[in-house]
């Protein structure tokens, strides 16, 4: 005879399975780690993050080997805030990967229970390019509203149905507004009804 088997047992052992495999594939990084930072498990987004190899994968780190000086320290701060029961701590810390490949890391990191002992979940999201991108869009601001603000002729955006929704500040010497009152009217407001039909 056979003995009996807790179907709630193999319904855990299916449960598991699956945060294996959302582990394994997801985009994001994921790390374990227990209370004093030392790296219990990552899943292959976070291999490829760091860069490691094989060799080097298996050697013990923390969360905090990888950082930048700058971001150690409040790095620090906020890990032992989420081992103190904080929720949802997001942030952006500078990092070298081991072959020194400097980067700049997303994480949220939660408390958790791991083998009966108290842990914490860190998610872990590599913003680089998006940072970087960020970064360009906000120089090429700049560089626009530098142009802008000096131009004598006046510069202007609008949208597909002539509504401004930018001018620049030349528009006081020239037609004698004030660049807020020009925001949100209509671009033919400010023409000549003589020279409407001109603009047909």
């Amino acid at each position: 005879m056979e003995p009996d088997t807790d179907p709630s047992q193999g319904q855990l052992a299916e449960t598991l399975a699956h945060y294996r495999q959302m582990a394994e594939f997801t985009l994001d990084g994921i790390i374990i780690a227990d209370i004093t930072g030392r790296i219990l498990i990552t899943n292959p987004a976070i291999i490829s993050l760091l860069e490691l190899d094989s060799t080097t994968a298996a050697q013990p780190y923390t969360i905090f080997d990888f950082l930048e000086p700058e971001s150690l320290e409040p790095a620090t701060r906020d890990f032992h805030a989420v081992v103190a029961g904080a929720k949802g701590v997001l942030r952006v810390y500078r990092i070298r990967s081991a072959r020194g490949t400097p980067r700049e890391i997303e994480i949220m990191g939660n408390r958790i229970t791991y083998d009966g002992g108290p842990a914490a979940i860190i998610s872990v999201r590599d913003v680089t390019e998006r940072r970087a991108m960020e970064a360009a869009l906000q120089t090429s601001r700049r560089k626009f509203e530098l142009l802008a603000n000096t131009a004598i002729d006046i510069i202007n955006y609008h949208d597909g149905d002539l509504t401004l929704t930018y001018i620049s500040p030349a528009v006081r010497a020239v037609l004698g507004y004030e660049p807020e009152e020009c925001i949100g009217r209509c671009v033919l407001d400010f023409v000549n009804h003589g020279d409407l039909p001109y603009l047909e």
